[in-house]
């Protein structure tokens, strides 16, 4: 499987900020790029190269995010990050986005496996984990560098979320590119 997540960074470029970390079963690649229209032409590029699941950040919202899907079509699974209402009101007291943390899950990880990028504007730490307790300890590893907040890929439903919530001692906001909607869990 080929899965993306992808960042709204300003000043970059996917070949500047970038991170490849491959498994048995997957190619996972997180990438920055420089606002929308750079997100548009990317993920066109990605869905030529045969990418099944793109994750995005919590700067995608849902117009944005629907544009993205007409793009690269019906093939291809396209999500982006949400908060549950307590987390995004603990954005609005961010005073700093510049440390941003990400934890995506692949079964295949043997162990986390933890990768920066950095530019002037935002330094992010990557977590790739296989299970939950790999997920909360990743969440306690980003809280430790001090991160501003974290966000998760799509496997990370409302329950997984809140889980990492509570392993982060509820420090820091927490948005998930997965299902939210405690009416839609375990639907897919």
């Amino acid at each position: 499987m080929k899965f993306a997540f992808i960042a709204n960074v300003p000043g970059v470029t996917p070949e500047t900020y970038s991170t490849v970390f491959e498994t048995a079963g997957s190619y996972n690649l997180v990438a920055g790029v420089d606002g929308m229209d750079a997100a548009k032409e990317y993920v066109a590029k990605l869905a030529e190269d045969g990418f099944e699941l793109i994750n995005l950040c919590g700067d995608f919202d849902e117009e944005i995010t629907a544009e993205i899907r007409e793009i690269v079509g019906a093939d291809v699974e396209v999500k982006n990050a949400d908060y549950t209402k307590d987390e995004f009101m603990k954005m609005q007291f961010l005073e700093s986005f510049k440390y941003y943390g990400m934890i995506i899950m692949d079964e295949d990880v043997e162990k986390p496996h933890e990768a920066v990028l950095k530019s002037e504007e935002c330094i992010t730490t990557v977590i790739f984990v296989k299970d939950m307790r790999q997920a909360k300890a990743a969440g306690k590893r980003l809280i430790e560098k001090n991160v501003d907040f974290i966000e998760l890929c799509s496997w990370f439903d409302l329950l997984r979320t809140r889980t990492i919530v509570e392993a982060t001692d509820n420090r820091v906001p927490v948005g998930t590119c997965g299902e939210l909607d405690p009416r839609k869990i375990g639907d897919e």
